[in-house]
């Protein structure tokens, strides 16, 4: 079980066991420590992966990314700014 301060290896949504805080995280981020309670330890678990939010957005850094640089987006990026309506 991840805890605040490992790298994530998956993009999705986590909550936390200190006092159930919902934030995404993306792979290669380190987890934070809880919003709320910032000098408290905590614990990570994933609750929603991104195939599964049909809301979850392409984060601006992977559309700069794309735009700038060509980076090649992922199906499921693709598909969401295709039918995106924010």
């Amino acid at each position: 079980m991840p805890k605040d301060g490992d790298i994530n290896e998956e993009l999705g949504v986590y909550r936390n066991f200190c006092c159930g805080a919902e934030i995404a995280i993306l792979a290669g981020d380190h987890f934070p420590s809880c919003p709320n309670h910032r000098k408290t330890p905590t614990h990570w678990k994933r609750i929603v992966d991104r195939r599964l939010a049909g809301d979850f957005h392409v984060s601006m850094d992977r559309c700069v990314t794309f735009l700038l640089d060509g980076v090649r987006l992922e199906s499921w990026e693709e598909a969401h700014l295709i039918r995106c309506n924010p």
